[in-house]
């Protein structure tokens, strides 16, 4: 699909900031009034990072053309990226593929209290929401 002529293709990537909690890391507390705390020990969300980080190498190496344009953005929360995902030009795209990530701790707390089709994870669920003003189809790949 990238290499069609008439096709153009951004990628984003969201980042986690230094404020971030790792999803794929949380413990919580027994007390609900105690703060979420990252735990330790869990390999299996590193190894995930570093295949997402060669592929994303490798994808751009491929890849160097004007039709094609890479973006990260840095969030530290589920706040920061709604914003991002809200500030996409979406009368560009006719499609977004997005990832739904195993393991993961989804919906964030924020976004359980608007959250229509948590199948289709936080970013998934955005885009198909009906408050997302646009028209295209959403992919969601697990």
């Amino acid at each position: 699909m990238s290499e069609h002529h008439g096709i153009s293709l951004t990628v984003m990537q969201f980042i986690a900031g230094d404020n971030a909690i790792d999803p794929t890391r949380v413990e919580t507390s027994a007390e609900p009034s105690s703060p979420t705390t990252i735990g330790g020990g869990d390999d299996k969300g590193d190894r995930n990072k570093q295949l997402d980080e060669v592929y994303i190498k490798e994808f751009r190496a491929r890849t160097m053309n004007d039709s094609i344009i890479y973006k990260e953005k840095v969030v530290n929360n589920g706040e920061d990226t709604m914003a991002a995902i809200r500030s996409i030009d979406n009368t560009l795209y006719d499609l977004f593929i997005v990832g739904r990530g195993q393991g993961m701790v989804s919906p964030p707390p924020e976004v359980d209290d608007w959250s229509e089709c948590p199948e289709l994870g936080a970013i998934g669920d955005l885009l198909a929401s009906s408050d997302f003003a646009a028209t295209m189809s959403v992919l969601v790949v697990q």
